[in-house]
């Protein structure tokens, strides 16, 4: 499993065992759940990056793609 933080230090972003290597999954660390999927990748996810004030972050993959998204929305920007 690989994870990073969000600054309010509620939720988290990343790759969960047992799920697709090419989803990132977003958490609530109060709750334990699952709050949002990303899964645009066609290969394996490698990184995962806040930028932007913790409004957005970046992934890179396998794919050979790097792909830029909004904080809780599961769109590519």
């Amino acid at each position: 499993m690989y994870c990073t933080t969000h600054s309010d230090r509620r939720l988290a972003i990343g790759r969960q065992a047992g799920f697709s290597d090419k989803k990132v999954v977003q958490w609530d660390l109060d709750a334990g759940d699952v709050t949002q999927e990303y899964d645009q990748h066609l290969g394996a996810v490698n990184t995962i990056t806040f930028c932007d004030e913790n409004r957005r972050f970046i992934t890179s993959s396998d794919d050979k793609s790097i792909r830029v998204w909004e904080f809780g929305i599961p769109v590519v920007m």
